[in-house]
């Protein structure tokens, strides 16, 4: 893991690349640390964002830009749709979709583009689905916060 870290913070900050998005909060913090030791600066060199927005996360150096999850909204449609089941056997979707919620900090530092917005609503953080259908059949609004201060 840890030479993959350093060939993508080193290959990021030698082009022109966006940045780097990582799978996990924990996996950012390691590519962040990759960079550190290699004297690359985050945000300036390499935007780095991480996901799921695990605590903590706005304590590190730099505070992670992450994408949180709609846990909430997870498990209470989760609830609803089992209760619902359970009492009277109805029909429920196949798909439901939940938007994440971009957390803006310090491990970015670009103003996002109208095009990067539209980018990430279009982007599902979380599906339920029984049959593995990608056909959204709700999707929430997305929702954004600017916690860089």
């Amino acid at each position: 893991m840890w030479k993959v870290a350093r060939w993508s913070v080193r290959s990021c900050a030698d082009a022109a690349s966006p940045g780097i998005a990582c799978g996990s909060d924990l996996m950012a913090l390691g590519v962040i640390r990759c960079a550190q030791r290699s004297e690359i600066d985050v945000p300036r060199d390499v935007p780095v964002v991480g996901f799921n927005d695990s605590t903590f996360m706005s304590m590190v150096h730099p505070p992670l830009t992450t994408a949180r999850q709609p846990i909430g909204a997870v498990a209470r449609t989760t609830v609803t749709l089992l209760l619902s089941q359970a009492r009277d056997n109805a029909a429920y979707p196949d798909e439901i979709v939940f938007d994440p919620e971009l957390v803006t900090r310090s491990s970015t530092n670009v103003a996002r583009s109208a095009a990067q917005s539209a980018a990430l609503r279009a982007t599902p953080t979380s599906v339920l689905s029984r049959h593995g259908r990608s056909r959204p059949i709700r999707r929430a609004p997305p929702q954004e916060r600017d916690l860089s201060r």
